[in-house]
């Protein structure tokens, strides 16, 4: 407490007579509302939200418009309340008390007034939507946050604008206004994952760039210990000399009758790798950069993030699974049909949800995954779309269409448009995957796997790229693409299983795919008695040429 009263004192005398206003009418409101402030502080830093309560309700009441702050610390203080209270009355008091701190919130810091609705409607939904027409409530006040923050809106409000909007449709049967909220959602849970993707994905390439530059600083740290070494022999012979010289008035006498001593200068050079050595001990020692050049702050960051967009795929699955029985593509084609594009060809808003709803995969009958592109109006979207916007999204669709109608040259030119032109890092590594396909069905399997390792590195933890660069080995080994004898040319079997392994082990969910196509491929591989024959013993390497480019270990199954 004394800490406290201290800190009180300062910013008390530091503001005087100003204090007066946003810290109350008077100087003595001043007073309480400082001692309020930091008694409140000190017991939020602690986490006892409770015991804030009373001083920051007498803060709140007296000077609402002191610092954001009251109302930053009274979202956490006041639901603690709520879970706290013991009685229904004592709960409904304090429910209310955080529905109206929220607009005093927009009161005094109108600028926050989106992020601030969103919240309101998050709490509004949570306490009050089993009474009557509060369901409604929540719904218009989300889509006002909405309307103001967009895509900036917290994945967990997210989810309760969508579970409202649910609630909503159960009542009005507004299937337009039900695809336009998914839409509204599946935008910002996008944009909420590319942002968490992409910080991630800055941290690593950063990572990487870091251990190449302290490899090659490694490397050259024999030299430089060299050149230092050198001049430092070079320095103390200077000193030596020096000392020597200046050690009385006789022997600076007779050191004035000698040419000058220089001093010797270490060369730009070696100042340079000197600088280099020191630059890679401070990241090591002070920044403690481990060897996949991460600090504790970008694992944690990269841990966060990892935590945060699987709560977001988890959010996404829920709300799709909640919306799986209007995604048919039979009731889609009764919602997309000829005449609902003719009222709606010219709104970029309609046809770009169109062009998602149909192009969106979701599980057939039969479990594999299937899109609801060979509907006759896609292509009417598509190409009406790109006319209007030719944006990354427009692009996208000008290629599933051209893979549909299998125009690979097609496909080629408006993929690498959405490439192009795609900021979210997931959709880029889908379009390359896309792009590795259709360079696939082209007939370049180098292109193919070139666009394959594309995806893979802006999706670290996505096999699917893995996947496919395996089933291209595989049917290279069929083929006899490369190889003199028998081993050489199945050797590509062995790259195959090394890819669908690592494949499973970073992306569970095609676990059980790699597992079938390895259990395939190691029944392909090279009889041992013909690859005795051949010269070829277990433990031997093959480099195997070609676009392929890979070497693998000669193992028998």
């Amino acid at each position: 407490m004394k800490r406290i009263l201290f800190v009180f004192g300062l910013v008390l005398a530091g503001l005087g007579v100003q204090a007066q206003g946003t810290w109350g009418s008077s100087a003595t409101d001043s007073v309480k509302c400082f001692e309020n402030y930091n008694i409140m502080g000190s017991y939020y830093q602690t986490q006892n939200y409770v015991e804030a309560y009373p001083s920051w309700m007498e803060l709140y009441q007296l000077c609402p418009g002191a610092s954001e702050n009251i109302y930053k610390f009274g979202d956490n203080i006041l639901e603690a309340k709520i879970k706290a209270a013991t009685t229904e009355e004592e709960q409904q008091k304090h429910i209310a008390e955080l529905l109206g701190m929220y607009d005093n919130y927009i009161k005094y810091y109108p600028e926050n007034k989106g992020s601030v609705l969103s919240s309101k409607a998050y709490s509004f939904y949570d306490y009050y939507k089993k009474m009557p027409d509060s369901v409604t409530k929540a719904v218009e006040l989300f889509d006002e946050a909405y309307a103001i923050i967009g895509n900036e809106m917290p994945v967990a409000h997210i989810d309760r604008f969508f579970q409202a909007n649910i609630k909503e449709f159960n009542k009005t049967k507004d299937v337009d206004r039900l695809f336009e909220v998914y839409n509204q959602a599946l935008t910002a849970l996008e944009a909420n994952y590319n942002k968490f993707n992409v910080e991630s994905f800055e941290i690593e390439e950063r990572a990487d760039s870091l251990v190449n530059w302290i490899a090659m600083a490694d490397g050259k740290r024999g030299e430089a210990q060299a050149a230092k070494a050198a001049f430092d022999k070079e320095m103390a012979a200077y000193d030596s000399t020096y000392a020597y010289n200046n050690a009385s008035k006789k022997r600076m006498k007779q050191a004035a009758k000698l040419p000058p001593l220089v001093k010797p200068e270490m060369s730009a050079e070696t100042a340079e790798l000197v600088a280099m050595m020191d630059k890679v001990d401070e990241l090591r020692v002070k920044y403690q950069i481990d060897e996949e050049g991460f600090t504790s702050v970008d694992r944690k960051k990269i841990s966060n993030n990892d935590i945060r967009r699987r709560n977001i795929d988890k959010v996404q699955g829920n709300i799709e699974r909640i919306l799986s029985p209007l995604l048919t593509c039979d009731k889609l084609a009764l919602i997309y049909s000829d005449d609902k594009f003719e009222e709606n060809k010219d709104d970029k808003e309609w046809l770009t949800r169109a062009a998602r709803m149909l192009q969106k995969e979701r599980k057939g009958d039969n479990g594999e995954m299937l899109s609801c592109t060979d509907n006759p109006v896609f292509l009417k979207v598509a190409e009406r779309l790109y006319a209007l916007e030719p944006s990354a999204d427009a692009a996208r669709s000008m290629a599933r269409l051209g893979v549909q109608q299998n125009d690979w040259a097609m496909a080629k030119q408006y993929f690498t448009e959405a490439i192009e032109q795609e900021d979210d890092l997931r959709k880029k590594a889908d379009d390359y995957m896309g792009l590795a396909v259709v360079s696939s069905k082209m007939g370049s399997n180098s292109a193919a796997k070139a666009n394959s390792l594309k995806a893979a590195q802006l999706r670290k933890d996505w096999g699917k790229p893995y996947l496919f660069v395996a089933t291209l080995y595989a049917q290279a080994a069929a083929d006899g693409t490369w190889g003199k004898n028998a081993v050489e040319k199945k050797a590509a079997y062995w790259a195959a299983i090394n890819k669908l392994t690592y494949a499973r082990s970073i992306d569970p969910s095609i676990e059980k795919q790699a597992d079938k196509l390895i259990s395939i491929y190691k029944s392909a591989v090279p009889d041992k008695s013909i690859a005795f024959q051949l010269g070829a013993k277990e433990g031997d390497v093959i480099k195997i040429g070609s676009w392929i480019n890979e070497t693998v270990t000669v193992k028998f199954y």
